[in-house]
């Protein structure tokens, strides 16, 4: 066996350079395949931490508005909501980089319906600045805490509150830009409404996006 392995060096070499280059191959194919499955799983928990933030911010209290709790319990120290306004274009930002264009147009569109939200608040917290100057404003503000701590008004008593928004309706100046004003007309009513409509909006775009990112996450 000596004698043949000494006469058959350069068979027996050529041998060992195939089972090197064999043994590199599977080498570099199991570290390619480990990359792999450790950027799936990096990719993964991106997704989720945006997917929980997400969930967070829309269950929590950010992005809602304030005025009318502020009304109706005026010692009670809130904040504003438009300071909070950055922490929704942070998550996006994140999203824009790990999902569908489709999904993050859903998520620009909560986004400017949380600005609705925000600015319909102003005109209220506007509008009750000003009611506060009527003669007559304690007696107003007692119907109108009477109708809003009210979860079930009558169709009567809808009638009747709507009748009195319409008459304590207020016009005034209201700034639309630098050194620019317009006037508008704050009726709690229209406004309180408007409200309650984005708010449904937003519900169902909520649970919508919500469910396209559970979708997009990819199992491991």
């Amino acid at each position: 066996m000596i004698e043949w392995f000494n006469n058959n060096q350069g068979f027996m070499s050529a041998i060992l350079s195939i089972v090197g280059v064999i043994i590199s191959v599977v080498a570099i194919w199991i570290s390619i395949n480990v990359s792999k499955k450790q950027n799936r799983i990096a990719l993964f928990d991106r997704k989720y931490d945006v997917y929980k933030e997400l969930q967070d911010y829309f269950n929590g209290p950010l992005g809602w508005p304030k005025a009318i709790s502020k009304f109706l319990m005026p010692d009670t120290n809130l904040k504003s909501d438009n300071a909070l306004a950055p922490e929704i274009n942070e998550i996006i930002g994140k999203a824009s980089l790990l999902f569908s264009k489709d999904l993050n147009d859903k998520l620009h569109e909560i986004k400017n319906k949380y600005a609705e939200i925000r600015q319909i608040d102003s005109s209220i917290s506007t509008y009750f600045s000003l009611l506060e100057e009527m003669p007559d404003f304690h007696e107003i503000k007692s119907q109108y805490v009477e109708y809003l701590q009210d979860d079930s008004p009558t169709d009567e008593a809808e009638k009747q509150f709507k009748d009195l928004c319409n008459i304590t309706a207020i016009s005034a100046n209201e700034q639309i830009g630098y050194n620019e004003y317009e006037v508008v007309k704050y009726n709690f009513y229209d406004l309180n409404q408007k409200q309650s409509d984005i708010y449904q909006e937003i519900t169902k775009l909520q649970k919508s996006v919500l469910g396209a990112i559970f979708v997009e996450i990819k199992p491991l």
